[in-house]
């Protein structure tokens, strides 16, 4: 009874902090906005590229189907393992390329300032050439740390269904989600202090990254938790809005035509996952970067 007012006064205080980081990371963001709307454009044209991709084979599935029905399945099953095996692809260096970008503009903007007249895509290319094996390396190493977790949490939530305590496994899908927020940035704050110590040998900083990261965990957990759940509340919410204002009059659209109505369901996902890289993901950077420091 008497511990519940100290309770909420520190659970309180946590909100504090964490919202207090955040706004901090969106006024970082402002000021990087020439970069972000860099990464828009191109997140943007991978969008566009996506849709056309479906919009064509859907179109070929269609005319298949009106030959042999097994080959049209079988094309489209392809299709599938293409466009992920395409997005993985583009994913773990085109766009790690930006994202190691973003880090190099992220890190001058903390560390040095940057002056408006300077072109923000220019210095993060210079930046990250300049660095171009060890960006290289870690997303390789990004990769890695991708696997381990997926992994780890894949086994953490299989060992959930043991345990018959109702909401058991929905509270370690949430757990691992945040777990996986803070170790999925260690790349990102690790390439940060590269950035920021040219003159160091890369293993030596990426060595004193680790130390520093695991010293930082109480900050970065925090940080981590508030990002999942703006993640779960706002991702959810925009796609369904999006499935209003897009899908519905997509639907209408291919009235007559029911293999296209699928678009309904893509066009949404495609710009939820937009807003998410363009926004989101900048946003959780920034602030692991900013605690990090």
């Amino acid at each position: 009874m008497f511990g519940e007012p100290r309770a909420r006064a520190a659970g309180r205080d946590v909100l504090d902090e964490v919202f207090e980081k955040l706004q901090a990371s969106v006024e970082v963001m402002v000021e990087l906005r020439q970069f972000l709307l860099y990464r828009l454009a191109v997140y943007t044209a991978m969008g566009a590229i996506i849709v056309a991709y479906w919009i064509g084979v859907l179109l070929l599935y269609w005319l298949l189907s009106k030959m042999v029905e097994a080959v049209a399945v079988i094309f489209l099953i392809a299709a599938i393992a293409g466009n992920w095996g395409l997005f993985t692809i583009a994913r773990s260096f085109l766009l790690y390329a930006v994202q190691a970008g973003y880090v190099a503009v992220l890190t001058q903007a903390l560390s040095a300032g940057i002056p408006p007249h300077v072109n923000q895509k220019d210095l993060a290319k210079e930046m990250v050439t300049a660095r171009f094996r060890d960006v290289a390396m870690l997303a390789a190493v990004d990769q890695l740390v991708k696997g381990v977790v997926s992994s780890f949490s894949k086994t953490i939530e299989d060992m959930s269904s043991w345990v018959p305590i109702p909401g058991m496994h929905q509270l370690l899908v949430v757990v691992n989600a945040v777990i996986g927020r803070a170790v999925n940035t260690i790349d990102e704050a690790i390439l940060s202090l590269v950035f920021m110590r040219p003159e160091q040998p890369t293993w030596q900083t990426v060595r004193e990254g680790l130390v520093l990261y695991a010293g930082a965990w109480q900050p970065v957990l925090k940080l981590s938790a508030g990002l999942v759940v703006l993640d779960f509340l706002c991702t959810p919410l925009l796609f369904v809005m999006l499935l209003m204002v897009v899908g519905m009059p997509t639907m209408v659209l291919f009235t007559h035509m029911p293999l296209f109505r699928g678009l309904a369901i893509v066009i949404p996902f495609v710009i939820t996952y937009l807003v998410r890289q363009v926004i989101l993901e900048p946003l959780a950077v920034t602030a692991v970067v900013i605690a990090f420091q």
